[in-house]
Parts: structure tokens; sequence; C-alpha cells
């Protein structure tokens, strides 16, 4: 996500006279539904981790006798199972649904875009991630022939805003990584104690 990002920010900076981007609008466009394939498969394999979490909380009143490794079961289940749900909203952003496929033409996104500007009422706002918001920027400025320049400029702005939110992902997640890691080695450290 973060390479396409970045392609189309260095595409649409050099947008005079260059005539490639929307091919590389294209490529992000192929990108994502190759990628929600793979979401897909990994939202599932999710789902069968958290099944197993859930059945393997049953070994723990097994080993009721024994408090300390009892604790220590529960504390691995309540990680894992936060980590799944770390792990499946951060792909469910990622993969939010194409407008783009969903929408038959223009019409309908200047609809969605203008009434998205115009509620001033948060209550009734359709909340639209970073992803939904440039896909429609890059959906609009590829359609269209007049203001094409706006349009760039909003591309651009969007795409900053996403850049800076991957960036921050990637952060958070090395981060868990990081605390997985420890964790299963304070484990291992617990049962050889």
């Amino acid at each position: 996500m973060k390479q396409h990002v970045q392609t189309l920010q260095s595409a649409l900076r050099r947008r005079d006279g260059d005539s490639s981007i929307e091919s590389h609008i294209a490529a992000y466009f192929s990108f994502k539904k190759k990628g929600k394939k793979a979401i897909a498969k990994c939202l599932a394999e999710l789902k069968k981790l958290e099944s197993k979490a859930c059945m393997s909380s049953d070994y723990s009143s097994v080993l009721e006798a024994d408090h300390h490794l009892s604790f220590i079961i529960k504390v691995l289940q309540e990680t894992s199972a936060i980590n799944i749900s770390i792990f499946r909203t951060l792909l469910l952003f990622l993969s939010t649904p194409t407008m783009v496929t969903k929408l038959a033409g223009w019409p309908l996104i200047s609809k969605l875009v203008s009434m998205r500007l115009l509620t001033s009422d948060q209550k009734e706002q359709k909340l639209i991630n970073e992803v939904e918001n440039v896909d429609v920027a890059l959906y609009s400025l590829q359609r269209t022939s007049n203001g094409k320049k706006i349009q760039s400029q909003m591309a651009q702005r969007l795409l900053e805003t996403l850049n800076f939110s991957v960036e921050a992902l990637e952060g958070g997640l090395e981060s868990i990584f990081r605390c997985v890691v420890q964790n299963r080695v304070s484990f291992l450290n617990l049962l050889t104690n």
C-alpha cells in the first residue's frame, strides 16, 4: 500500500506533461482488488485462530490446580484475543469496500462527495476512512476532464494523509511484534522456572 501511495504521489507531483498517472491509478486499483482477496484469506485465518483460542479456554479449567500456570494461560488467551482484534481491524481498514467498483459512474461519486461535505452534524456524517477518500479522489481524477488541477491537489493531500496513516500503522505493528516476541520470551522463561 505504502509503495503504491508513494508512486501515486510522485506521479501527481510531476503531473504536468505526464500521462502515466492513469496507468498508476489503474495499478493502484488492481493492487487493491488483489489485496482484497488476500485480506479475505487472512480474515478467514484470523477467524480460525479466534475459534482455536476459544476452544483452548477449556484447558484452563484442567489446570486450576496450578494457579500460576492457569493465570499465565489466561493472560496469553487475552493477549491473543487482543492481537486478533487489532489485526482484524487493521485488515478491515485496508480492505474498505472500494466504492469505485460499486458505483456506476461519476454522478454518484459527486453526490457522495458533496453529501459528505455538506453534512455538518457528525452524527449524520458517514464515516469514510483515508483509504476510501483516496479511492474516491483517484476515481474522480481518472473520470473527469475539467478541473483536474484542483482534483489533483486534493488527491495529493489525501494521499499524503493516507501515507501518514500507513506509516503510523507500520510503527504500531512493529511495536506489537516487539511485544509479542517479549511476551513469548517471558512465557518461555516462566515455564522453565
